[in-house]
């Protein structure tokens, strides 16, 4: 493992935007973990974990610290005896593994669940950070397990799903305090049954166009990777980080306050009492923002969610343009919409 120096960030984000870090490394088992903290105690620095770049605004000044790019990648694992009366059975994988490329894998070797998480960039470890979701699943929902490395202690642990604390778009793996811990390893509990979940708006109307009643996982994952290739933007081509906003979440009587201003104004109330409202929509018919340019940055034409970096402009661009879409949904209906993407180094 090598420690460089001046390393261009902008090089490892799906958004093409991040100036140098003062240090950079990749690490690809624990015992780099443990020469990169020794390291970061040695010269009491700051440091910042990167997997896949996908969900990250890096600032054009960089980082002043270290950037450890996580690289811990492990073959997947079927634990042995786990197979339960239940037909479910305990798959792990290293952090660093493509995210992708793994729900690929557990499909394809007949182990159900994270089908509808597919075509998401990323690595395993950021998994569970975000607890990323998409078409009415959450990946906190199938976690059983977390490895984690203590860059304080040094010590080496496992924390279950319930000890991660997981939200919606949310984990303890997001609290300034617990940044010390980076994930080396994720477990997921998942089905040996084909039970699909296709509830999702997108996914029933694909099927029922296409007049398929059987549907099996396979083709959930065949028909999201359809859908997100047609609603989002390539990020190995374009500059972008997928959703850059997270979904409203408001008390009843406030979504009945906006319904009589905006009667269209969609809204599903959760277990909590809130209402999720979907931001796309406000970003659409209220505030007008479906395919604006700013600069050399944008909204996607085919999604509001979703920012795009056209120009490969700088990573200030991208955040006054973001800055500007917190106003005009808090101006036209008094939500504080937040950011799902992370900045770093602002």
């Amino acid at each position: 493992m090598i420690i460089d120096k001046n390393i261009q960030l902008s090089d490892f984000t799906t958004f093409r935007t991040g100036g140098t870090a003062d240090f950079f490394c990749r690490v690809s088992t624990v015992e780099d973990l443990k020469i990169v903290r020794d390291f970061i105690q040695k010269n009491n620095i700051l440091f910042f974990v990167l997997g896949g770049g996908s969900n990250v605004l890096i600032s054009d000044e960089g980082f002043r610290g270290l950037v450890i790019k996580n690289e811990i990648k492990k073959e997947l694992v079927c634990e042995a005896g786990e197979v339960t009366m239940n037909s479910t059975v305990l798959v792990s994988a290293g952090s660093g593994n493509d995210w992708d490329g793994f729900v690929g894998e557990t499909i394809s070797r007949g182990w159900f669940g994270l089908e509808n998480l597919s075509h998401i960039p990323g690595t395993v470890g950021a998994a569970p950070v975000q607890n990323v979701g998409a078409y009415g699943v959450e990946a906190g929902s199938l976690v059983e397990w977390v490895e984690i490395f203590d860059m304080e202690t040094g010590e080496i642990k496992k924390i279950s799903a319930q000890e991660c604390g997981f939200g919606y778009r949310d984990s303890i793996f997001k609290r300034s305090q617990n940044k010390k811990l980076i994930i080396t390893q994720v477990c997921f509990r998942l089905s040996l049954k084909p039970d699909v979940h296709i509830e999702y708006k997108d996914l029933t109307e694909y099927f029922t166009a296409k007049n398929i009643t059987d549907i099996t996982p396979v083709q959930v994952r065949a028909a999201i990777i359809e859908i997100r290739t047609k609603k989002l933007p390539d990020w190995k081509i374009m500059g972008t980080a997928g959703s850059f906003f997270k979904n409203c979440f408001i008390t009843k009587e406030k979504y009945e306050s906006l319904k009589e201003q905006y009667p269209g104004i969609p809204g599903f109330t959760g277990a909590d009492g809130l209402v999720k409202v979907p931001l796309a929509w406000v970003l659409d018919h209220v505030c007008n923002l479906k395919g604006y340019r700013h600069e050399g940055v944008g909204v996607y034409e085919n999604q509001s969610l979703v920012l795009v970096n056209y120009a490969m402009k700088n990573a200030s661009e991208v955040r006054e343009l973001a800055s500007l879409i917190v106003m005009k949904v808090k101006e036209k209906t008094g939500i504080e919409i937040e950011p799902e993407v992370e900045y770093v180094g602002f």
